[in-house]
């Protein structure tokens, strides 16, 4: 019966859930996998009986033994290779994570821009450390694991690792430090800081408002391209002021402000801009040239539902250019020679229907 158990269980061994990093309790798993592995060996070696009796049968159990042992030894080699594996690229991505977190909080603060970097990575390895240090832990037991049973794999630059990660984990905890004394101390000097340049955003906010209103834009006489190349200039410059906000927005909550800044003005800015004043001139003259090339067209190759379709497409235009321009004059333009055209459709549809009813009487 234990014969059969240990076929069973050498047969049966997945190690790869071993390096399967959503392992759960890796320290007892790893210490009894070991030690399990070490058992099955010292019995193959010492305490089989010689003879097993199976019926009226006698048989030896010294061919069986020798087998299972060759076996149970080249699972303890797969083991250590495992292991050591496991050691090895877990303690070097820690020693990385712990060098970079440390040289991430290392440095002068003298902007507000370092002094968010700076507050951002504080709190992203106030996240991640409970979770490192566990890793840590792991990864040094299981050194020890492997020097308490004497596996040959383990040389001294595993044990130099697993001291590393020590230093740099205190390293990090005196740098992780240092940083929330310097967060608590400089604080209020970079929130008043941030509140200056909120101020001065929301005055510019107020100068490209005043731009992008200015009476020009609503004039027939102003050349539709320089409307739109100005436009395009303030929507340009509008972007980089909303990006501003949204940075500001953000380190207002880093900074925990009780109060964070509105940006309506830029809001209702960015609505006057994307309204469709700097697209009017552009459906302007694709109109205009449409309906010159259907004006230039013979007569019987005009395709009259085609544009009656494109026409509606255009009067859905203009009822949305007037509902957020309503005084603009080059939209009233448009909408008067989108319902003239649209007007000259149904003489043409009806003189294309009497012209085909003759040909097919004639």
């Amino acid at each position: 019966m234990i014969i059969q158990i240990l076929v069973w269980v050498q047969e049966n061994s997945d190690l790869s859930k071993l390096s399967n990093p959503l392992l759960e309790q890796k320290s007892r798993i790893f210490q009894q996998t070991l030690k399990q592995g070490l058992m099955v060996d010292k019995i193959l070696k010492t305490n089989l009986v010689p003879t097993v009796d199976m019926g009226i049968f006698r048989v030896k159990v010294e061919a069986v033994q020798k087998y299972l042992l060759l076996k149970q030894q080249n699972l303890l080699q797969k083991y250590e290779e495992i292991y050591i594996q496991i050691f090895r690229q877990n303690a070097s991505q820690l020693k990385v994570w712990l060098q970079q977190s440390t040289k991430s909080l290392s440095g002068m603060v003298i902007k507000i821009e370092e002094f968010i970097e700076q507050k951002n990575s504080v709190d992203r390895i106030t996240r991640e450390l409970p979770g490192k240090r566990e890793e840590i832990e792991i990864m040094v037991q299981l050194l020890q694991l492997m020097q308490e049973e004497g596996l040959n794999s383990v040389k001294k630059e595993d044990k130099d690792l697993s001291q590393e990660l020590n230093f740099h984990e205190g390293s990090l905890n005196v740098a992780l430090s240092e940083a929330d004394n310097n967060t608590a101390k400089n604080i209020e000097r970079f929130k008043k800081t941030l509140k200056e340049r909120i101020d001065k955003l929301k005055a510019e906010s107020v100068d490209i408002s005043e731009s992008a209103q200015k009476e020009k834009f609503l004039l027939l006489q102003t050349p539709i391209q320089d409307a739109i190349n100005e436009l395009s200039e303030l929507d340009v410059k509008l972007k980089a002021m909303e990006n501003l906000a949204a940075k500001y927005t953000e380190y207002e909550e880093i900074l925990q402000c009780q109060e964070q800044a509105s940006y309506d003005l830029l809001e209702n800015t960015r609505e006057q801009i994307n309204s469709e004043i700097r697209y009017v001139g552009r459906y302007l003259q694709e109109f205009k040239q449409l309906s010159l090339e259907w004006t230039q067209l013979p007569f019987n190759k005009i395709q009259a539902k085609e544009m009656a379709q494109k026409t509606e497409g255009y009067m859905r235009i203009v009822s949305r250019c007037e509902k957020n321009l309503n005084d603009n004059k080059v939209v009233q333009y448009l909408k008067k020679i989108v319902w003239e055209f649209k007007d000259t459709i149904p003489v043409v549809t009806a003189l294309k229907i009497l012209i085909f009813n003759s040909h097919s009487l004639g």
